[in-house]
């Protein structure tokens, strides 16, 4: 357990920070503040955080990340619209950082992604489109798995989910301010299927999402 986690190395960041976790270890990720916004990565070991380590890239909004079982963390991150990744594991934080390769998903959003571990190796990605839909795509042993889905809804602000055992549920603002959410069943294949979606009222801001991707 940890007790006290210190403080991490300071520094001045352009983004809100994310955080990824294991029973061991725990990744803290902003965007630096220079003219590029980089991926900055920090490290909890255990006992002491390790200090800042740049990933490179060009951002913008705010990182997202995940840990999965196999001890890598994914980054997720917005340029010019489009959604990149990287991964890397504990042994590729040495020096001053890891050589990040980030992969370009395409896609065209306004929203950063909202990550889900739905299985060993894979990561369900789910990003609001310039469209005010959403949008799913699926990572598997680190490689992108098809085209984008559009699953729907007219939202106006980034995805949150949750998984129900083989259901899971994404809630979002939509454009009148009312919370949405919609619940897919998991089919043996791993797809999404018999989507619907729910109005569950309440009276939220529809603008606070767009500085998220700009």
């Amino acid at each position: 357990m940890v007790r006290s986690w210190g403080t991490p190395s300071s520094g001045v960041v352009a983004s809100s920070p994310a955080v990824a976790c294991t029973r061991r270890w725990m990744d803290l990720v902003a965007y630096g503040n220079r003219t590029n916004h980089e991926v900055m990565i920090q490290r909890w070991n255990g006992s002491d955080w390790d200090g800042w380590k740049r990933g490179g890239g060009s951002f913008q909004g705010d990182p997202s990340i995940i840990a999965t079982s196999d001890e890598r963390t994914h980054f997720f991150g917005i340029n010019e619209g489009e959604l990149y990744h990287a991964g890397w594991r504990g042994s590729d934080l040495t020096g001053d950082g890891p050589d990040l390769n980030f992969t370009n998903l395409g896609g065209d959003f306004v929203s950063v992604a909202n990550l889900l571990e739905m299985g060993p190796r894979r990561v369900d990605i789910l990003a609001l489109g310039t469209n005010g839909r959403l949008q799913h795509n699926t990572l598997t042993d680190h490689e992108q798995v098809g085209e984008w889905e559009e699953l729907g809804g007219f939202l106006s602000s980034a995805p949150t989910s949750v998984r129900l055992n083989d259901k899971v549920a994404v809630f979002g603002v939509g454009t009148d301010g009312q919370v949405l959410h919609g619940i897919w069943e998991m089919n043996s294949n791993g797809s999404w299927g018999n989507g619907q979606w729910f109005v569950d009222g309440g009276n939220f801001s529809t603008s606070w999402y767009r500085t998220g991707a700009s």
